[in-house]
């Protein structure tokens, strides 16, 4: 690969992991809220 090629796939792959941390940061936090060993901040 390219850099050109490698800089557009580690472009579109984090910006699909930023997308899937937003969704699920939330989600997860919830889960772990419910087990009072896990610290909240």
């Amino acid at each position: 690969m390219g850099h050109k090629n490698i800089k557009q796939v580690t472009e579109t792959y984090s910006h699909l992991l930023k997308e899937k941390k937003e969704k699920e940061h939330p989600i997860i936090r919830n889960i772990l809220s419910e087990y009072p060993l896990v610290e909240q901040k």
